[in-house]
């Protein structure tokens, strides 16, 4: 039986960000797919309309669809009511302390991290997944 293909979903606006994100996911380990989105709303759409990601970094500050009401939205989609992935909140800047509360209440919000990912936070944020896979 062939291993899943894992699917790792990056949402920010900027798209060095996006660049380096996934060079470095690449670079330790990850070949799932990687789409990325540069909006709340894109992102919304895609998991509208495709597989579910196991894994989502999340920028905060974007045009159209910030992070938080993505997190508010996505809630009310059934495949995300079926199968939550993996919230990795991204953050440039601190969140103000209400926001902070807001995603404290999103059980699968499990890390927050700086924007530009490191070995260490990908080492940790592919642990989630699956024992036994190719990452």
């Amino acid at each position: 039986m062939k291993n899943r293909i894992y699917k790792i979903l990056l949402v920010d606006d900027n798209k060095a960000t996006n660049f380096f994100n996934k060079q470095i996911l690449k670079k330790y380990g990850f070949e799932g797919e990687i789409v990325v989105k540069t909006n709340g709303l894109e992102a919304i759409e895609e998991i509208e309309s495709s597989d579910m990601a196991d894994i989502i970094f999340l920028d905060i500050n974007m045009p159209i669809m910030n992070g938080l009401e993505f997190l508010e939205e996505v809630q009310d989609i059934e495949s995300y009511k079926l199968y939550t992935p993996l919230i990795v909140i991204m953050m440039g800047v601190p969140l103000h302390p209400e926001d902070l509360e807001k995603v404290k209440k999103i059980n699968n919000v499990q890390l927050m991290h700086k924007k530009m990912l490191s070995n260490d936070a990908v080492t940790k944020v592919l642990s989630y997944l699956p024992e036994g896979i190719a990452l």
